[in-house]
């Protein structure tokens, strides 16, 4: 009895994290475009947990990535991307309304934003 109490207990140990990893679900993707004075969301609802925003500058100017939540907080930045750059921001966002936008100076003021809505992660 012993020895299938410790077969059970060590069966157990080695399942779970693999359970774990499994049910760990893949980010969301979403593509942004940002050129002189717009920008632009692929996707401007999601749904919660990891979002992978995928940037391409396709200005002429650096421009750079930031996200807001409602009560003004920066949440998450990606650094400056040259004029045809691409790069990758990777952050976890619960349900809300969100503000993407260029943090340079002057050009969320010249229309480099979007809205982001985060809604309930759905079940499997």
């Amino acid at each position: 009895m012993r020895r299938a109490t410790l077969l059970i207990g060590l069966i157990l140990a080695v399942a779970a994290p693999a359970v774990a990893l499994g049910s760990a679900s893949k980010p969301t993707s979403v593509g942004v475009s940002e050129r002189e004075w717009r920008l632009s969301l692929y996707r401007a609802r999601v749904p919660a947990g990891v979002l992978k925003l995928n940037v391409h500058n396709y200005g002429e100017d650096g421009h750079d990535l930031a996200v807001r939540n409602r009560a003004g907080r920066v949440v998450a930045a990606l650094g400056e991307l040259r004029p045809d750059g691409n790069g990758t921001l990777r952050v976890r966002l619960g349900r809300g309304h969100y503000r993407v936008f260029c943090s340079l100076e002057g050009h969320e003021a010249k229309g480099m934003h979007a809205r982001l809505t985060v809604v309930k992660r759905r079940s499997r």
